[in-house]
């Protein structure tokens, strides 16, 4: 029996790469030392198989996101903290502790009181800016009066932690491929195949018997995928059709 036919460029990212996988696992299992073509073919077929996983690895699950959150959740609560140590402070019936608050409060309002409410970078700059400022020679006896010293150290060890992990982040995601180089991916597994495939198809006229094992497993794996293109085919004919006479 020939090999079937299939339209690859029908099949989505996930399934061109499942079927590329399938085809070097029959092709690489046979004995093919006298055939050094097509262990050309289906070393290539493996290679590009490797770069589209590697991509959608990177493209898909990133977990610096995860620990970019957690360290932004860190930051905003040890915040929160000390912003409503010093409202509470400026009830106080001790003067020295009430002007030591309103001081800090003033302080802490024009460099946005609501900056845990902003995007990442807004917050982070906002943060910078505090702590600059709160440095100062001024604040110094403010801080003390309040007891603020360790904590404002804390939230300056927080937002670096934070700042190293989105940094990192930032790294990742400039590295990782785009929606182009990823499908430059898929359209190479696409071209690989179709090599693969054309070359077990002529060598099929000259080397039948050797060929059938291969061409009988890759026919199976086709007759497995084949309804599921042409379903989703279907599907999306029916749409368009039934978009055009709405």
């Amino acid at each position: 029996m020939p090999l079937k036919e299939m339209a690859y460029y029908q099949l989505e990212p996930s399934e061109v790469s499942t079927f590329g996988k399938t085809v070097n696992s029959i092709v690489g299992k046979n004995e093919l030392e006298s055939e050094p073509n097509l262990i050309a073919l289906n070393n290539k077929l493996s290679e590009e198989c490797t770069v589209l996983e590697y991509r959608s690895t990177n493209r898909q699950d990133n977990t610096l996101d995860k620990e970019v959150a957690a360290a932004d959740i860190k930051r905003d609560t040890t915040y929160t903290k000390i912003l409503q140590h010093i409202r509470g402070c400026r009830k106080n019936l001790d003067p020295q502790i009430s002007d030591a608050a309103e001081k800090l409060h003033e302080t802490f309002e024009r460099h946005n009181t609501k900056l845990v409410n902003l995007s990442y970078e807004s917050e982070s700059h906002y943060l910078a800016s505090l702590f600059t400022e709160l440095k100062k020679p001024e604040f110094s006896s403010s801080i003390q009066t309040l007891n603020l010293s360790s904590h404002i150290e804390q939230l300056e060890k927080d937002n670096k932690e934070f700042n190293d992990v989105y940094n990192k982040r930032i790294s990742v995601n400039s590295a990782a491929p785009n929606d182009a180089q990823f499908s430059v991916c898929v359209g190479a597994i696409r071209k690989a195949l179709l090599n693969i495939t054309s070359y077990i198809g002529i060598m099929e006229t000259i080397k039948a018997e050797k060929m059938k094992p291969i061409i009988d497993e890759i026919n199976a794996a086709i007759s497995e995928l084949a309804p599921k293109v042409q379903a989703r085919k279907t599907r999306t004919e029916n749409e368009a059709k039934k978009n055009g006479n709405s």
